[in-house]
């Protein structure tokens, strides 16, 4: 049966208290904004980066939403979606969704609307970017199932995302193994500079070889462990700089911890605005683990140059400090890390399959 979202479905749009009252900010209330969740990979959200006072709740247009209310971002970008397990209350990049649970079981709503984000943001409007309006939401037509057949459809797909969050629990606990194994190789060990393990990538992509290769633009590298997996040909080829699974790459005007990322592809080309350096393989894993430490980021804020927005050059770089355990230990970690991403590789590799086997019921059950 066709309905309206708005005879379904009470719409709660959010707010943000005045950034000039610190007394509006910091306490215990939950305020979610879409940047929560843009590396959120749960169904359920019951924290926020960014918290507010009761005083900043009662002096903004932001409320407080119940338990299970659907929460559907609708601005840069629209399409993010989660669904609340604590009452909680986000910022204007929202719309929050209370279904009638007598005829719309939430977690088929979060679904449906997972199924429509193509559409969502075809009816949003906006010049700077594009808003998923009150009114258009309102207005926007869902054709749903019976009650029966909702819950048929949720435990479905819920056991597919229960296992991929599984799956993600364990690709945590393995990351905190490497980052255990890497405290206890480099306790105690004498510095070097990285400089001495590391040289930079200067060799320029040959324009006959840009047809099939994996590219990083400006902009694009933001947090450890990204993938990708783009062709791009232009006529600016011949200035991109050739990297090898491996290499690693970062923004000298954005580096912090999570902006220098190894890439894991066999060829590809960064963006000319990137630094890319090389190493022996046998320093690979040392020197990924090495860069998410607070010891690393110590060591970029007392080397960068910059007032305004802070830099860090390939001579900067090269300074850094690093413990570098001996060839035998470095073997043995080696080993260790190894099996540890096989794990972790082997796990993203089955959430792949099943996001695919997921999309693939989503369009079966709407359309």
């Amino acid at each position: 049966m066709k309905y309206k979202i708005k005879d379904i479905c009470t719409i709660v749009c959010g707010g943000t208290p005045s950034t000039e009252k610190r007394e509006y900010w910091g306490s215990d209330i939950v305020w979610l904004t879409p940047k929560d969740l843009s590396v959120y990979k749960g169904k359920y959200v019951t924290d926020s980066l960014v918290h507010i006072s009761k005083l900043g709740l009662n002096n903004s247009s932001a409320k407080m939403v119940p338990v299970n209310t659907v929460l559907l971002s609708s601005r840069a970008p629209i399409g993010y979606l989660a669904i609340a397990k604590t009452e909680l209350c986000t910022n204007q990049g929202f719309k929050a969704l209370i279904s009638n649970e007598s005829l719309l079981n939430h977690e088929y709503l979060y679904y449906l609307l997972m199924s429509k984000v193509d559409e969502l943001q075809s009816i949003s409007t906006g010049s700077t970017f594009l808003e998923l309006s009150t009114n258009t939401l309102k207005e926007y037509e869902i054709d749903i199932h019976s009650m029966s057949e909702q819950q048929h459809i949720v435990n479905i797909l819920g056991t597919i995302d229960d296992k991929i969050e599984s799956n993600e629990k364990k690709i945590v606990k393995n990351k905190e193994l490497m980052a255990r194994l890497y405290e206890s190789i480099s306790l105690n060990k004498e510095c070097v500079r990285i400089g001495n393990i590391i040289s930079e990538i200067k060799e320029r992509l040959d324009d006959r070889k840009a047809k099939a290769f994996s590219v990083i633009n400006s902009g694009e590298l933001v947090e450890q462990d990204s993938y990708f997996d783009r062709r791009i040909h232009s006529k600016d080829m011949y200035k991109y700089k050739v990297i090898r699974k491996y290499d690693f790459a970062y923004n000298p005007s954005r580096i912090n911890i999570g902006s220098i990322a190894m890439f894991e592809y066999n060829f590809g080309a960064v963006s000319p605005i990137y630094i890319a350096f090389t190493c022996d393989k046998k320093y690979s894993y040392y020197i990924n683990e090495f860069i998410k430490t607070k010891q690393f980021n110590k060591e970029i804020c007392l080397r960068a140059n910059g007032s305004v927005r802070q830099s860090v050059n390939y001579d900067v770089f090269e300074g850094i400090q690093i413990p570098l355990p001996n060839e035998n230990d470095l073997i043995e970690y080696n080993t260790k890390y190894s099996m540890i991403q096989e794990s972790i590789d082997a796990l993203k590799n089955e959430n792949t399959k099943l996001n695919s086997l997921k999309n693939l019921y989503l369009k079966i059950f709407f359309g």
